[in-house]
């Protein structure tokens, strides 16, 4: 089952301003893939954990988002912030 992850969205458009914000805060930094692909942004995470008599757990998600017409894909920054939230701009 996909882990549930909560975000948001937002649009300044006659400003050229895109942002999206997911809450990331259960994952670590290097968890986290952050892509383009065509016009996609493709967000990945996997968390591997030792679990009680040597089993491991495991949690994942992944999430695309279609880019705004006009957005060039490789201008894009990604960043974690210390609440543990991936700003996309």
């Amino acid at each position: 089952p996909q882990m549930p992850v909560e975000g948001t969205f937002v649009a300044v458009p006659e400003r050229g301003v895109y942002e999206l914000i997911l809450n990331l805060r259960d994952f670590a930094y290097g968890d986290i893939d952050v892509k383009t692909l065509d016009n996609k942004l493709v967000v990945h995470g996997t968390q591997q954990q030792d679990a009680t008599g040597g089993m491991q757990a495991c949690r994942e998600f992944s999430r695309e988002f279609t880019l705004p017409q006009g957005v060039d894909a490789l201008a894009l920054t990604a960043s974690i912030t210390e609440k543990g939230e991936l700003s996309v701009e």
